[in-house]
């Protein structure tokens, strides 16, 4: 069920509709059903593996309070166990759409393992409810990419549900629209160059594949903020408020800033259950740096069993370690460029295959001044950038600004400026079959 289809949209009000008018005892129960028909319609292979989970990460906590063992590690390596397995059958394949064959594993199982050591360590009372927890850990608005949410912001929301509430539902529409055309308009067309780029190197020219590693960072971000535009969205339709993942824009004056900022509730994860932990072992100024390179790492690994993440975790750390020059603190467009660039060149190796690296940087040696735009188109890449410009200068500028004006319109201007979005979909949209990217994580 593809989340830029009037199909998914359908769904979501059913949804919110039916446990609108049914008792409250009965939430728990069609929340959990219509999140388990929604996971099915992407990978039916994926519902025992769902379920697995959610029956251990449930019952641990449980068990080790009747127990009185304190040990959690195991448990937590059992967790892993399926996620680990599924990426190893992938390993150094960062491209094939054998990947939704993983849709949704690393999230729902990172959630578990939050829950699981926040019982261990004091932090929340175990439930006793199966369906309660289960209807948390299989929320259909965050159970394909996230974000991660821990049971104790997320639970006592959907215990509560009320949907369909007038305040949430202009909001909602408004996200769903805007994440629509983050995907459809501007991260779909950036995605059929840079997908030439990187997947057919021997029949790109040298500016054309510096083209697309340039562009890959701002389609990654068009691409994965739509997603969470759409699934905010989907939470407030049934009165349910996800954890804020991003900042919205694509620009930042340092690495570090643009790190922290991207995928929040990831390196909140990675922060809390990894990095914390592995402070209080190895303790001092001497261990700080080797800390956070692990961490880092780590996190690269996360998204895919490759070189390429591993890669890309470790020049993460790198870029965020550098001091900023005194002169990118005068003069901000140049902090703004070197950030970008790094991170173009970081998240290269986060989408290259491992078999196209050794042809790109031989078509990118042949490069020079001389020879540059032989065999190069340049205005799709320039309709790409100018679309990244727009959707920059709508982020700052003008989202909010809209989004006030929307509130404050009477029904018959809210009616146009939905009328507008939709027209803009219609017109500049392309095909809704294009996976998320981070469907594959």
């Amino acid at each position: 069920m593809s989340l830029t289809s009037f199909t998914y949209l359908f769904f979501i009000f059913g949804v919110a509709l039916l446990i609108r008018y049914v008792p409250r005892a009965f939430h728990w129960g069609i929340l959990l059903l219509s999140s388990y028909y929604f996971y099915y319609t992407w990978n039916p292979v994926l519902l025992p593996v769902l379920g697995a989970v959610t029956l251990l990460s449930f019952s641990i906590p449980l068990i080790q309070k009747k127990t009185g063992n304190k040990n959690v590690l195991p448990w937590v390596v059992v967790l892993l166990v399926p996620l680990v397995y599924l990426k190893w059958q992938l390993w150094g394949n960062t491209s094939s759409p054998e990947l939704v064959y993983l849709i949704g594993v690393s999230f729902y199982t990172f959630a578990a393992i939050s829950y699981v050591v926040d019982c261990n360590w004091g932090l929340l009372k175990p439930t006793t409810h199966l369906g309660q927890y289960a209807s948390f850990l299989s929320f259909f608005p965050n159970l394909l990419a996230g974000p991660i949410e821990k049971f104790k912001f997320l639970s006592p929301q959907l215990a509560s549900l009320k949907p369909l509430q007038k305040h949430y539902i202009e909001e909602a529409i408004l996200l769903i629209m805007w994440g629509w055309i983050k995907k459809t308009v501007v991260a779909s067309r950036i995605t059929l160059y840079t997908d030439v780029a990187f997947d057919s190197p021997e029949i790109s020219s040298p500016m054309y594949i510096l083209g697309g590693i340039l562009l890959f960072p701002a389609q990654l971000y068009a691409d994965y903020t739509g997603y969470f535009d759409i699934a905010k969205g989907s939470a407030l339709l049934l009165g349910v408020r996800l954890t804020n993942n991003f900042d919205n824009q694509i620009f930042y004056l340092t690495r570090r800033d643009a790190w922290l900022r991207w995928n929040k509730t990831m390196h909140a994860w990675f922060r809390d259950y990894f990095y914390f932990p592995l402070a209080k072992k190895l303790k001092g100024a001497k261990f700080d740096q080797f800390n956070k390179l692990l961490t880092s790492c780590l996190s690269g690994v996360w998204h895919g069993a490759s070189i390429g993440f591993l890669s890309w975790g470790f020049l993460q750390w790198f870029f965020g370690e550098l001091k900023v020059p005194a002169l990118f603190q005068r003069y901000q467009v140049l902090a703004y460029t070197f950030t970008y660039l790094t991170g173009a060149f970081a998240t290269f190796w986060f989408r290259v295959s491992p078999s196209n690296i050794d042809v790109i940087f031989s078509k990118l040696s042949t490069l020079s001044a001389y020879n540059w735009s032989i065999g190069f188109d340049s205005w799709p890449f320039v309709k790409c950038v100018l679309l990244i410009i727009l959707l920059e200068v709508v982020n700052r500028q003008i989202k909010d600004s809209l989004y006030g004006y929307y509130q404050q319109s009477s029904p018959l201007k809210q009616f146009g400026i939905l009328t507008l979005f939709c027209v803009l979909l219609l017109s500049f949209s392309l095909s809704n079959d294009q996976l998320f990217y981070y469907f594959r994580f």
